[in-house]
């Protein structure tokens, strides 16, 4: 920084700041380059996705071929959905799979006796329980949330194999179980409209209520939380709840599409559910998991894992694809990010 400057007649000059170092355009230019595709660069990557679909099959934008491919991704988006609310506090849930697979049993081995209402009802509860049961066990006896919820995935996989001796039920069903599963209006199938509404309650729920941003707050500190006067435990119960509730609706609705109670049925999302998640994180909001991005995250598991099966792809690139995607999703957010910081 420049003195003043004593001249010849006693006065004294201004102190003259350095010149800033001129931005050059296309530094500027490269900055703002990275900073859209570092927010949306999976949106970007979904429109290739379905472009490159597009021109190597003639099947994938067939009203029919989307139609399935939305259909077959709609219990993946809600129990994803549910995920979301968990890791905005940034805990897991790894009984995610296990309370949808419960959930489906206990739907189809109520439904023989109390009927698709009681079915719904059971389910719920047991949604709430599960939940509970992480929320209290992750708060109260401060054990992680990683081991409890994996904990907790056991025990509800031990009652499987208890239930009706770990078989599938598929016998004795009333007529109108599978209705929301198979059923649709017009082209659009009940499972997708499920989804949709999931997300729509989950959204307002994270994005415009009083616990949704307590939620954000806790997730981003838990310290400066509880100072604000938020209690952080009661808000984390909440979440698994609202989460496991979500997955046993999935459940459900898995079991109403197979018109079965299947015992590993919804064992499986586990994986491609925080797959998606993870990208949503990369989407938008750099890091941050939202419905939003979650939604993204699921359409381009769906679109990538259709397109491929479309092109005769093997099951087994099929699946190891969505690892790929997840790690080049991440990785180049990432990327990004260290070179907007520079």
């Amino acid at each position: 920084m420049n003195t003043p400057q004593t001249l010849a007649d006693g006065s004294t000059t201004a102190p003259v700041e350095p010149p800033n170092p001129p931005t050059t355009p296309s530094a500027s230019g490269g900055r703002s380059a990275g900073a859209l595709l570092s927010r949306y660069g999976t949106i970007l990557g979904l429109v290739l996705l379905i472009v490159f679909f597009s021109i190597m099959t003639d099947t994938f934008l067939s009203v029919t071929n989307l139609q399935n491919m939305l259909q077959s991704i709609a219990v993946l988006g809600i129990l994803a959905a549910g995920l979301t609310v968990v890791l905005v506090l940034t805990d897991f849930d790894l009984s995610i799979g296990y309370v949808a697979t419960a959930a489906g049993m206990l739907a189809a081995g109520t439904a023989q006796t109390f009927g698709v209402a009681g079915a719904w009802l059971a389910v719920i509860a047991l949604g709430v329980a599960v939940g509970a049961a992480n929320g209290l066990v992750v708060t109260k006896l401060n054990v992680s949330a990683f081991i409890a919820t994996l904990a907790v995935g056991q025990i509800v996989q031990g009652w499987l194999l208890y239930y009706r001796d770990g078989t599938q039920i598929s016998y004795g069903l009333p007529s109108d179980f599978s209705t929301i599963g198979q059923g649709g209006i017009g082209p659009i199938s009940f499972l997708v409209l499920m989804w949709i509404a999931v997300l729509v309650v989950i959204y307002v729920l994270l994005e415009r209520t009083t616990l949704g941003r307590r939620m954000y707050a806790s997730g981003g500190n838990q310290v400066a939380a509880r100072l604000s006067g938020i209690r952080v435990d009661r808000v984390r119960i909440a979440a698994f709840i609202v989460c496991s509730v979500t997955c046993a609706i999935a459940g459900m609705l898995l079991a109403s599409n197979l018109n079965a109670g299947n015992t590993t049925a919804g064992i499986g999302y586990l994986l491609p559910a925080f797959a998606a998640c993870f990208i949503g994180a990369a989407t938008l909001r750099e890091g941050q998991f939202h419905i939003v991005g979650t939604a993204v995250g699921v359409l381009i598991l769906g679109v990538l894992s259709n397109g491929l099966v479309l092109l005769g792809v093997s099951p087994a690139w099929t699946t190891a694809s969505q690892g790929i995607v997840l790690i080049v999703a991440v990785a180049t957010s990432g990327l990004f990010r260290k070179l907007l910081a520079r």
